[in-house]
């Protein structure tokens, strides 16, 4: 196997494995609101729920700044040759 077959072997995975984390770190957070509405009475667990949405807003957010770099990047040194990012639809295979 050649470098470039291991490297779109890599691509392809990765291309696989973001959109499944960023699906995963929504789900965090939306598991951390509802903790935090349910447990409005205790202030532990809602602070618990608190810490979560604040987690899963941080990986969110750090995900997608990552990706916008590597555009910028992509498109400063190789001129645009990349996959854009994915539209919300494009997230769940065989919706439409």
């Amino acid at each position: 196997m050649t470098l470039e077959g291991v490297l779109v072997t890599i691509n392809n995975l990765l291309n696989l494995v973001v959109p499944i984390v960023m699906v995963l770190a929504l789900i965090y957070f939306f598991w951390g609101l509802a903790k935090f509405i349910l447990n409005s009475g205790d202030e532990e667990k809602k602070g618990e729920g608190r810490n979560i949405m604040i987690y899963g807003i941080i990986a969110l957010f750090v995900m997608i700044s990552v990706w916008g770099v590597v555009e910028v990047l992509n498109n400063t040194f190789l001129g645009g040759q990349s996959t854009p990012a994915p539209r919300g639809l494009d997230l769940i295979p065989n919706i439409r």
